[in-house]
C-alpha cells in the first residue's frame, strides 16, 4: 500500500487507474465477509465525476481494494478496502472534502419461530385490521397493480407463481425466481398471497403482481444476514 497521503476528491487532478477495476462483475461480490485487515464501507460523493476519479484512485492506491458495486442511486459505491484506506477515507469526512463515509452494515434476518399450532393470530388479524375483506368483496384485490420486494427472494409457490413479473438476483447467482432462506417468501406472501392452496392464508393484495429482487446468497443462507449494499442496490 502506498504511505503518501489519499488524493483530495476536490483536486481535478485525482490520479486515474489504468487497470480495469478489481470486483467481482456488474452484480457485484458474492456475500462474503471482508479478509483479515479489509473493511467494507460504502462511499458517497455526490458528484459523478469526482466519485468516479476517486474510486480509480482508491483501486490503484490500495492493493487490497474491490469494488463490490456501484449504487448510484445514492451517488455512492461499495468498496473493500484495507484498514488504513478505510481511515483515510474517514478523515477526509471529517474534513468535510466532499466524502460521506459508512460501514457497509451487515443487517440480520429474524429466525423464523417454527411452526405454530394453532396459525399465528396475527395472519387473521392483520387483515381485519386493514378491512381488506371488505374491499375484496367491493372487488378490489390488487388487480392491474404491481408491488417489488426486496428481501431473500422469491419462490415459485402455487399461491405466487402466476403473479410474478419480474425477478432480479442482486448478488451472483440463478435468474430464476428462487429463495434460499424463505423470508422473502413469507413477506411476499403477506403481502400478495392468492390462497390457492388455503384459502385462510390469502395476503392482503392476492391479485397484485409481484416483482421481487433478491439480496441475499452465499454464506447469508447460514447465517441469515446480508449486508446494507444490496439493499440499496436493490431499490434502483
Amino acid at each position: 500500500m502506498q504511505t503518501g497521503p489519499m488524493p483530495r476528491v476536490s483536486s481535478p487532478n485525482v490520479p486515474v487507474a489504468t487497470a480495469a477495476p478489481r470486483s467481482g462483475g456488474g452484480a457485484g461480490l458474492p456475500q462474503m465477509p471482508p479478509a483479515h485487515g479489509q473493511e467494507r464501507i460504502i462511499v458517497t460523493v455526490p458528484d459523478a465525476e469526482r466519485r468516479e476519479a476517486l474510486k480509480a484512485a482508491l483501486l490503484e492506491a490500495d492493493p487490497q481494494a474491490r469494488l463490490v458495486r456501484d449504487l448510484p442511486l445514492v451517488d455512492a459505491f461499495a468498496i473493500e478496502a484495507g484498514t488504513q484506506t478505510a481511515a483515510r477515507l474517514r478523515h477526509m469526512s471529517a474534513l468535510g472534502e466532499g466524502v460521506a463515509v459508512h460501514a457497509d452494515a451487515r443487517i440480520h434476518v429474524p429466525e423464523s419461530p417454527g411452526p405454530q399450532t394453532p396459525p399465528p393470530a396475527g395472519m387473521y388479524s392483520a387483515r381485519g385490521t386493514l378491512g381488506v375483506e371488505k374491499m375484496w368483496s367491493e372487488g378490489f384485490t390488487g388487480r392491474g397493480v404491481g408491488i417489488a420486494l426486496i428481501d431473500t427472494g422469491i419462490a415459485p409457490h402455487k399461491d405466487l407463481r402466476d403473479r410474478i413479473i419480474g425477478f432480479e438476483n442482486i448478488e451472483p447467482g440463478s435468474d430464476a425466481p428462487h429463495d434460499d432462506i424463505g423470508h422473502g417468501t413469507h413477506v411476499a406472501s403477506i403481502a400478495a398471497g392468492g390462497g390457492v392452496e388455503n384459502g385462510r392464508f390469502k395476503g392482503c393484495a392476492p391479485g397484485v403482481d409481484i416483482v421481487a429482487a433478491k439480496k441475499s446468497s452465499g454464506y447469508t443462507v447460514y447465517s441469515g444476514t446480508s449486508m446494507a449494499s444490496p439493499t440499496v442496490a436493490g431499490c434502483a
